[in-house]
């Protein structure tokens, strides 16, 4: 009899539950409310997890910002010292002469005897690019002469070379500035006349152009890549001293952070303060004009 009875009861509680009904339901009803009270987060709780990943975010974000802007840096320090091997190379070519401050020619015959520095070592960094044949694309192929910190904007080229020339008195050479005054220039030298190129700045940034009002002011003239890239080099006092000439200020003296990338004519390549770089006593190369 008693085995019976507890039979029955066994049955009617499963019945129970199996109906929905009775303690079968209000023990589920008590498990639901146990897992909501234990499961689920308050608002409270919500706002400070919020609130330190937000801090978190805050943090490790000026960490990341300056570790891509080191790894920009790199890779242009990299393409200057790129530039110097081309440089190099150039020379062992053409007898001892690397370029410096580059013009285009008025005539067929002496269109490319003062080519530019970007012309005169692109074959060198460049195997589709023929000597003496230019592409005339304006250097959009050239991503070799691009600093990668630097916004897209006008400009392919974004280095400038050292083509000033002092007189003994520490005083600029400014007598090729205008028509007819080409030869006067500094031009194409050889390279060992240069007493000390440890220290002889021989590249650094080109100037920034917002709106390309400077790259539009050269559309007259700028037809191919040798009239384009006789601008991407800085030999008047103008060129390195912001508010003289706005529009014909050719260096970049803070492109990475509170300086710039510069190569040196020996083939090393450093960050250099804007400080450094608008004294014109860091652009000197130890030849005196004539």
């Amino acid at each position: 009899m008693r085995i019976g009875i507890q039979k029955g009861l066994r049955s009617g509680v499963g019945g129970a539950d199996r109906g929905g009904g009775g303690d079968g339901g209000v023990r589920r009803l008590r498990r639901f409310a146990r897992a909501q009270r234990f499961g689920a987060f308050t608002l409270i709780e919500l706002l400070v997890a919020i609130t330190i990943i937000a801090v978190l975010i805050g943090l490790l974000l000026p960490a990341l910002r300056h570790a891509r802007d080191a790894g920009r840096s790199s890779i242009c320090l990299s393409r200057e010292r790129q530039i110097h091997l081309a440089m190099t190379l150039y020379a062992g070519e053409n007898r001892g002469f690397i370029a410096r401050e580059g013009s285009a020619g008025d005539t067929p015959r002496n269109y490319r005897e003062r080519i530019s520095w970007s012309v005169a070592y692109r074959p060198q960094l460049d195997t589709t690019v023929a000597p003496n044949v230019d592409p005339n694309d304006m250097f959009e192929r050239a991503p070799y002469f691009r600093c990668p910190s630097r916004p897209l904007d006008a400009h392919n080229v974004h280095y400038a070379v050292n083509g000033f020339a002092f007189f003994a008195d520490g005083t600029v050479d400014e007598r090729g500035e205008g028509p007819g005054h080409i030869p006067l220039r500094r031009g194409p030298m050889q390279e060992d006349r240069i007493p000390s190129p440890s220290t002889m700045m021989y590249l650094s940034e080109f100037a920034k152009d917002p709106g390309g009002l400077m790259r539009l002011s050269w559309s007259s003239f700028a037809k191919d890549d040798i009239s384009l890239g006789q601008v991407y080099d800085i030999w008047l006092p103008h060129h390195v001293q912001a508010g003289v000439r706005p529009d014909d200020y050719r260096l970049n003296p803070n492109q990475h952070g509170l300086g710039s990338n510069s190569l040196f004519l020996d083939g090393h390549a450093i960050h250099m303060s804007k400080d450094k770089l608008e004294n014109l006593e860091t652009w000197k190369d130890g030849v005196l004009a004539r």
